[in-house]
C-alpha cells in the first residue's frame, strides 16, 4: 500500500504494522533460543523506534530505512541464570500475545480508515 495515497495517520499506522511484524520475528527468535547459552533476548523499543521512523518519513525518501530506525534493547540475564541466557519463555509468550493483539487492532483501524475513504469515493453507494 502506498503511503502517498493515504493521509499521514494511515501512513503512521503502516509503520506501526512494520514494527509489530519485526517484534513478532524477534520474539519468535528469542523463544527459539531459550536454551542457547549466553543468548540475550531482544525487544524493540517501540516508542523510540516509531519516533525515529516518523521523523525519517518527514525527512523524505532518502531517510533512514526501517532497519536503521529500529532501536533494540538487549535483556540482561538474571543472576540465577547459570548459562547467561536472558530469555524468559513466559515473558516472551506475553510479549507475543500483546504484540499480536496490538497488530490486529492496528489492522482494524487501518481497515476502517480505508472503509471511510471507500465510502467517500462512492458517495455512500456501496
Amino acid at each position: 500500500m502506498s503511503s502517498t495515497l493515504l493521509d499521514p495517520v494511515s501512513a503512521a499506522i503502516e509503520k506501526v504494522l512494520d514494527l509489530r511484524t519485526r517484534q513478532h520475528a524477534m520474539t519468535v527468535t528469542n523463544l527459539a533460543n531459550s536454551d542457547t547459552p549466553g543468548f540475550r533476548a531482544r525487544h524493540i523499543d517501540f516508542g523510540r523506534s516509531l519516533s525515529n521512523l516518523l521523523r525519517a518519513s518527514e525527512a523524505g525518501p532518502s531517510a533512514a530505512s526501517l532497519g536503521e530506525a529500529i532501536e533494540v534493547q538487549l535483556a540482561d540475564a538474571p543472576a540465577w541464570a547459570a548459562d547467561g541466557n536472558s530469555v524468559d519463555p513466559q515473558r516472551e509468550m506475553a510479549v507475543l500475545t500483546e504484540n499480536q493483539m496490538l497488530y490486529s487492532a492496528s489492522v482494524e483501524v487501518l481497515n476502517r480508515r480505508v472503509g471511510l475513504l471507500r465510502y467517500a469515493v462512492t458517495e455512500g453507494r456501496g
